[in-house]
């Protein structure tokens, strides 16, 4: 083959060199498994002690950097179940606080309503230190109003509890009422010059003309229910529109 080239002489005189070679140095092509299987290579890595410290360093600064955010994790956590339990116990030391206020609101509100209602039938507070706290007032209408409440409040102590004294009590004002109306009527009645109802001054608080009035009713007829089962003419319209007479009444009417 190598006669064909034109180098083919030079070709076939190499070839010839390198099959004495391979002869003369016999080699073995190994494959991967042949070199694994060397029992004069090593199965370890062979590592530097220096390349050892550093790879083990770098695992401590991991585990140290991992332990410490855990730690912060967990720090804060706490801090924010300590914050909780700061505002739950600060709500109820609140509440218990409102709460012993509006206990003793209720008992202040007590005593004073217990006070007023002893104070109702007897009350022991002496009346110059009412008059001399009424007579600082400088409005004249409130300071005449305080005098009709007090004494009015004087008439009320004098009036006896329930039972048979009240009763009585009652009994004798209306009598001296009714008393009262039959005296007006008859002097009204004595009276020869009376005056006009105009004359009379009706601002005036002891005016009695009052009394002689008469309260009169009017007695009206009851008005009878139409029965529907008699009906007769008056209860339809007989009226013809279209009569000429009523036609002028309709215009009339308009106008």
């Amino acid at each position: 083959n190598f006669k064909l080239l034109s180098f083919g002489d030079e070709a076939e005189e190499d070839e010839e060199e390198l099959q004495t070679v391979t002869k003369k140095l016999p080699v073995k092509n190994n494959s991967a498994h042949d070199i694994a299987m060397d029992p004069t290579l090593s199965s370890t890595v062979i590592i530097s002690e220096e390349e050892r410290k550093s790879a083990i360093q770098k695992i401590r600064d991991k585990l140290k950097s991992e332990a410490k955010k855990i730690e912060e994790e967990n720090n804060e956590v706490d801090e924010k179940e300590n914050n909780i339990d700061k505002d739950n116990e600060k709500s109820d030391t609140n509440m218990n606080k409102r709460r012993l206020e509006l206990k003793a609101e209720i008992r202040k509100l007590k005593r004073e309503l217990h006070g007023s209602s002893k104070n109702t039938g007897s009350e022991s507070a002496p009346s110059e230190e009412k008059d001399s706290k009424r007579k600082k007032l400088e409005n004249p209408i409130l300071e005449e109003y305080y005098q009709e409440r007090s004494k009015y409040e004087e008439e009320r102590k004098k009036l006896p509890k329930k039972g048979t004294t009240r009763e009585s009590l009652t009994l004798d004002l209306l009598k001296r009422f009714s008393n009262k109306v039959k005296d007006v009527h008859d002097k009204e009645a004595n009276t020869t010059n009376q005056s006009d109802e105009s004359d009379h001054d009706y601002d005036d608080d002891d005016d009695e003309s009052w009394l002689t009035h008469n309260l009169n009713f009017e007695d009206a007829e009851p008005t009878l229910a139409k029965d529907a089962n008699t009906k007769d003419d008056n209860w339809y319209d007989i009226t013809d529109p279209r009569n000429a007479l009523n036609k002028r009444r309709r215009e009339k009417a308009r106008h």
